[in-house]
């Protein structure tokens, strides 16, 4: 392969030490192993000053982002399965344990009890953002992160039986855009 003329190096690895390197990286370089996968890059803060660091780019989403920690917790589902597959059963435990504490960090950072609903992020100053994310939310009960009875708050939230106060948008008014 080239480019700009010049050949570039191909990387040799497999598509395994590939992956296990992805994971190590989420897991030693992002602080994965306290339990929530952090942000380091300054720039990316979580600030409404700083650079998003995922897919929702309009909104400040950094330092301690729900949105990728919902996919941190899959990739290590994801993960153990792949590692159960090649006959690693201690490195997939190891995941699954690894699983079970972002699980409860998750719950932890991210749910506002008063709110009945996940926050989108907590940035480098302790500031939580929240605006309503419908899909921070809906992601969070596909991948197995909310309870039974979170999962209700949330819906009666998104079906307009529940309204929050200050919410801008309430009831069937939530669906307005």
């Amino acid at each position: 392969a080239y480019r700009d003329g010049q050949a570039i190096e191909r990387d040799s690895r497999t598509v395994l030490e590939r992956l296990r390197s992805a994971m190590d990286f989420q897991l030693d370089q992002l602080d994965g192993r306290e339990g929530l996968m952090v942000i380091p890059d300054g720039a990316s803060n979580g600030t409404y000053n700083g650079f998003p660091t995922d897919y929702w780019d309009n909104f400040p989403f950094g330092y301690k982002s729900a949105y990728a920690n919902i996919y941190f917790y899959a990739s290590l589902g994801a993960m153990a399965e792949v590692e159960d597959a090649m006959g690693n059963a201690g490195r997939a435990a190891e995941l699954r344990a690894f699983r079970a504490l972002v699980k409860r960090r998750f719950n932890e950072e991210f749910w506002d009890d008063a709110k009945g609903r996940y926050v989108g992020c907590i940035d480098v100053c302790g500031e939580v953002h929240d605006y309503g994310f419908t899909y921070v939310n809906t992601e969070a009960i596909a991948y197995g992160l909310a309870d039974e009875e979170k999962a209700h708050r949330i819906f009666s939230w998104l079906d307009g039986s529940r309204e929050i106060p200050g919410d801008y948008s309430r009831g069937k008014d939530i669906y307005r855009y």
